[in-house]
């Protein structure tokens, strides 16, 4: 089997950067010792990045970079020759940064693997859809037909890069999760009541007003909550948060829905600790990271058909239904009827799939075989 030797690239490490750059750097950490060589290079942005909170780190080298965005080539062929890297991984579309990045892998002559994390799945699509045409047409499908890999988080991804007609190989391999420091273990959720949540960006995407909805047509006991934890950045996400808001005000929800904000590290953790099951009612997921990470917490997760986790209803740990408030407000009910040892049962099973199928090196071990199958296949030329 060939040496690993492997730069990720992603736009930037930002906690509120959400799922893409929290695969990049879970899987990155999953990496080093399975690895030759493991290194990240990322467009250095305001805000606090993962590194922060990730204490020492060995074996992992960053590369923050602060330049011109037409200096970016140099600096990563720069790295290339520098770490004698031979397989560059690419974490997302779009972004000029990734046509530096394939440029100077080119010339470099080493092989390209793309992780597109969701960018090409047909909700995506449709978001600012005449920029992603033209960026298609002027460089993303030139990218698309030369790079010699990609990686793909679900079947639903899968067929995704498929649907392009591409002839380029793709590895189906799941999101890394890394599992949670250990914080000493604190029984944090209250007795009698039940708590949901939700943890992921503030945007239409996630589904919200849909929970919010489905959560209004339920018959709330006293002390059950909603929490709603994370953050809206963009223009269009603060927007989509007013929205939000106004709702639960017209339902007069405030006592039994609550807003957290952005939560990450301990407080992340005793979040997961204090929930009786998570809910994500997404429209469209590539993955879903955080549904994993319940998992390794023990809640049963209620989530939609827009995420691609059949293993729930196959493995009972949880509700996967289609999308729409009829279908939430069912699973949210049935959820909340549940006494506290079904849903930890149910938990239970959860756990066991996470260790048996998503665990963070067993992903690492996946990842290695596919890169090194990619650099030992033939040039795309």
């Amino acid at each position: 089997m060939a040496e690993v030797r492997v730069l990720h690239v992603v736009p930037d490490l930002c906690v509120e950067g959400g799922g893409q750059s929290s695969a990049c750097f879970n899987l990155a950490l999953s990496l080093v010792g399975v690895c030759e060589e493991v290194s990240i290079f990322f467009k250095k942005a305001r805000g606090v990045t993962w590194l922060e909170g990730a204490g020492p780190i060995t074996g992992l080298n960053i590369f923050p970079y602060t330049g011109k965005i037409f200096r970016i080539p140099y600096a990563i062929y720069g790295i290339i020759r520098s770490q004698n890297i031979n397989i560059i991984h690419l974490h997302g579309l779009w972004l000029p940064i990734f046509l530096c990045a394939f440029i100077a892998a080119k010339i470099a002559g080493i092989k390209i693997v793309i992780s597109p994390h969701g960018m090409l799945l047909p909700w995506d699509l449709r978001r600012k859809k005449i920029k992603k045409w033209l960026a298609m047409m002027v460089y993303q499908g030139w990218i698309l037909r030369n790079v010699d890999g990609f990686i793909a988080s679900s079947e639903a991804e899968h067929d995704s890069i498929d649907s392009l007609g591409l002839k380029t190989p793709i590895a189906i391999i799941p999101i890394a999760i890394l599992d949670s420091p250990q914080y000493p273990e604190l029984d944090l959720r209250p007795p009698g009541f039940k708590t949901a949540l939700f943890v992921g960006r503030i945007n239409h995407g996630k589904g919200l007003h849909l929970l919010i909805e489905a959560w209004a047509q339920i018959r709330v006991n006293v002390g059950d909550r909603l929490l709603i934890a994370g953050k809206a950045t963009t223009e269009e996400e603060l927007s989509y948060f007013d929205r939000l808001t106004t709702a639960v005000k017209k339902h007069r929800l405030e006592s039994s829905i609550l807003f957290v904000g952005l939560v990450e590290g301990r407080q992340k953790e005793e979040l997961f600790k204090s929930a009786s099951f998570l809910v994500l009612p997404t429209f469209s997921e590539n993955f879903g990271m955080v549904i994993a990470e319940a998992m390794s917490f023990g809640l049963p997760v209620i989530t939609t058909h827009g995420a691609p986790w059949r293993d729930i209803e196959v493995n009972q740990c949880g509700w996967w239904v289609p999308i729409g408030v009829k279908y939430l407000t069912d699973a949210l009910a049935d959820a909340l009827s549940k006494s506290s040892r079904e849903l930890s049962e149910m938990g239970a099973r959860g756990r066991e799939l996470f260790d048996r199928k998503y665990e963070s090196s067993s992903v690492a071990r996946e990842t290695n075989f596919a890169y090194s199958t990619y650099i030992e296949l033939p040039k795309n030329k």
